[in-house]
């Protein structure tokens, strides 16, 4: 069995092959300077608490000469920060998180680089959803919350990471199967969602529990 410190040298190496296969000569010194990991939205989110625990970790266990910037490129749904690393071909100090909407914003024609200009090399997480409304909420219930929506169209607020993702998609599967009809908004990160949520700006989130 492996020990928490072999699995996270083994994912600290992974992740650094994104940069290091990027074609770039890579001196026997590297890293000779700070390490960029780009999250491609805001803070807050799971992404960028990802990467913050791996860039802490690396610290703490003293993986690496030079530590793991984190910094935070949100916007158009993660087409800033995914562009900005394809645009730094052969630089081997970015590096990238990448969730659903690195491979759907590509197929909907809105990023001009799609995954075959990257080098893809690790799973860092799988996420399960749920659902959930605040606390004060007269729904208890998915049905309650459905029928809502069916009463009102578009009157129940539902909240997710970005908009088309894997929130907004779920959200229109729910849709499809029940008839009801939500107003889905979308925001730069998870946190955001989360602060929606409990200032009950929105009804319900499709959220990981994980996150927090």
């Amino acid at each position: 069995m492996w020990t928490a410190r072999q699995m996270i040298l083994i994912s600290v190496g992974l992740i650094l092959i994104v940069a290091i296969g990027s074609g770039a000569a890579i001196s026997a010194g590297f890293p000779e300077k700070p390490i960029e990991f780009t999250v491609p939205f805001a803070a807050g989110g799971g992404s960028d608490i990802m990467a913050r625990t791996i860039a802490a970790m690396m610290e703490k266990e003293k993986i690496l000469s030079q530590p793991l910037v984190v910094v935070n490129r949100p916007g158009a749904s993660g087409i800033l920060g995914y562009m900005h690393v394809g645009q730094k071909i052969g630089d081997p100090y970015v590096i990238t998180t990448a969730t659903n909407s690195f491979v759907i914003q590509p197929l909907l024609g809105k990023m001009k680089l799609d995954y075959r200009e990257y080098t893809l090399v690790a799973g860092l997480a799988l996420d399960e959803f749920v659902l959930v409304v605040p606390a004060n909420s007269p729904h208890r219930t998915v049905r309650d919350l459905v029928e809502a929506a069916r009463r009102a169209p578009k009157n129940v607020k539902v909240g997710g990471s970005s908009a088309p993702s894997i929130d907004s998609i779920i959200t229109h599967l729910v849709e499809k199967a029940t008839g009801a009809q939500f107003n889905f908004i979308a925001f730069k990160s998870g946190g955001e969602v989360m602060t929606n949520l409990l200032g009950s700006h929105i009804m319900s989130p499709r959220q990981i529990p994980a996150r927090r």
